[in-house]
């Protein structure tokens, strides 16, 4: 049987993860590749799906789900009923038990060797017109994202090529054989990256690469990454290889036209 797509919107945090479910594939493994240990799962309007479901047989291939706190905080303030310190022991005790379930599970597949049946493709913002993030889905969620293909040791492929450091930013050129771009690195904290590009090439706006380029204003983009960068170098050349393997495909489709 082949993989089917899920789409789940966290309703904490606006973000949109992509999933795909192989047969079997558990709601508690979704939800803890997905890193939401501490959410239920639903399809939009309806109850929430059991942890230890078949999620795959549950849902359609493509269908949206959504993500909400397992146990909302209950609000301060007031005089306590009986009854609200009963739901707050009960939201405890159900909080415990989630817990414990999660990481019996976790020493159940140390264990035991099984197949992993739920892999996560992506999460990402869509950018609106005011320059804020807003979640979105849309159908076609199955493009290739900038992705990070090579590891390289810090302090080498940066250095070579011609980037400067300046405390936390790194600045340079991303360099391929179609031309060069001017870029920036910033180092938010450690390990942590934020990747930046100058006015990049038009053949990028007719890649699938391109809505992970996030307009800042005056020529400035934001890259998104699939996967977080291990490094510097690494990032610089991700976004190196999108360049190029977008100019390519795009002179290769200019050539098939004629």
């Amino acid at each position: 049987m082949k993989e089917k797509q899920v789409l789940i919107t966290v309703s904490a945090s606006g973000q949109v993860k992509e999933l795909a479910l192989s047969p079997g594939a558990t709601v508690q493994e979704v939800l803890d590749e997905a890193g939401l240990q501490d959410y239920q799962l639903s399809k939009e309007g309806g109850e929430p799906f059991p942890l230890d479901g078949d999620l795959y047989s549950l849902v359609a291939d493509g269908e949206k789900l959504s993500a909400s706190p397992a146990n909302p905080k209950v609000g301060r303030g007031g005089s306590a009923s009986l009854r609200r310190i009963a739901n707050v022991w009960k939201t405890a005790i159900d909080s415990i038990r989630n817990k414990l379930r999660t990481f019996l599970n976790r020493i159940k597949n140390h264990r035991v060797f099984r197949p992993k049946r739920v892999r996560i493709i992506r999460t990402r913002y869509i950018q609106r017109s005011d320059g804020t993030k807003k979640a979105r889905i849309t159908k076609n969620y199955k493009r290739k994202v900038a992705r990070v293909t090579k590891e390289i040791t810090e302090g080498t492929y940066w250095q070579k090529n011609g980037w400067g450091r300046e405390k936390n930013e790194y600045k340079g050129y991303f360099k391929t054989k179609y031309g060069k771009w001017r870029g920036l690195v910033r180092e938010i904290f450690a390990g942590e990256y934020l990747v930046y590009i100058f006015k990049p090439p038009s053949a990028l706006e007719y890649s699938t690469h391109w809505e992970c380029f996030i307009s800042k204003g005056n020529g400035l983009y934001l890259v998104h990454f699939s996967q977080k960068p291990r490094d510097v170098s690494s990032a610089i050349m991700a976004v190196e290889e999108v360049i190029s393997e977008s100019i390519a495909d795009k002179r290769k489709e200019n050539n098939d036209d004629f």
